[in-house]
């Protein structure tokens, strides 16, 4: 188990999305993010991934490169598993045209990353106390549409604990292989929002539509434990595809 050393200083916040309640780490240029059933730990220094399963006690630690790999597997073997079911003379042309897909999926992220000049940041001058702090309104549009808004209060400490540049950097990376991630949430005009200070409010938006909210219910300034971004030691390392099995 961790060794509770207390040691340093870190933004802790309490964050709920869609009834779920997590509780975010940032500190030294890493980001934890725990939940009730896992935990993600984005390393900015190392560009290192690290995901625990605690129902499991599983955990499986990379690079990024280490993780496109895992992801890509986690793919061929979807695909192989589904020629089972495709009639042998159709087989090749299934996985040929599964495979072209995939790849140009990621080629398409790689060209949607530059595009910045779809992307368009309002100020409207609006505030609002959230977590017992004042934020600031922005409007993201992308294509003239509004897909964000987020409310942000400046912190002094955020600064100190992130290395901007290295995490745009890793996100963009993160972006490509991974699921989940939106074209606007690694726009470098958005990340750059957070030299203004936390986001302490998220909505989406989708055709106009508010089809999300995250919000930070509390903030604190707090000593962390020296192991904060380690590991259990009593946690068994697997392959990403293996963290949720029994």
């Amino acid at each position: 188990m961790l060794n509770l050393i207390i040691l340093n200083a870190a933004i802790v916040l309490e964050e709920e999305s869609e009834g779920k309640v997590s509780k975010v780490v940032i500190e030294k240029n890493c980001i934890k993010i725990e939940n009730n059933s896992d935990v993600t730990i984005l390393n900015f220094n190392s560009s290192e991934i690290s995901v625990y399963v605690k129902g499991t006690r599983k955990y499986w630690k990379g690079t990024l490169d280490e993780f496109e790999k895992e992801i890509d597997n986690i793919f061929f073997s979807a695909v192989a598993e589904r020629e089972k079911s495709v009639e042998w003379k159709y087989a090749g042309f299934y996985e040929y045209v599964a495979f072209e897909n995939y790849y140009n999926g990621k080629l398409e992220k790689e060209k949607k990353i530059v595009d910045e000049e779809r992307v368009k940041i309002a100020e409207t001058g609006l505030t609002e106390k959230i977590a017992g702090k004042i934020s600031k309104q922005y409007i993201v549009f992308l294509d003239g549409k509004k897909v964000r808004e987020y409310w942000i209060t400046p912190i002094e400490e955020l600064n100190k604990e992130l290395d901007i540049e290295k995490m745009k950097e890793f996100m963009w990376r993160y972006y490509i292989v991974s699921e989940g991630i939106e074209f606007i949430d690694i726009s470098e005009k958005v990340m750059d929002l957070n030299r203004l200070g936390l986001e302490l409010k998220t909505v989406k938006y989708s055709g106009e539509k508010q089809v999300s909210v995250e919000l930070v219910k509390n903030i604190k300034i707090e000593k962390t434990v020296k192991n904060e971004f380690d590991i259990p030691t009593d946690f068994r390392k697997v392959k990403l595809s293996e963290l949720n099995s029994k």
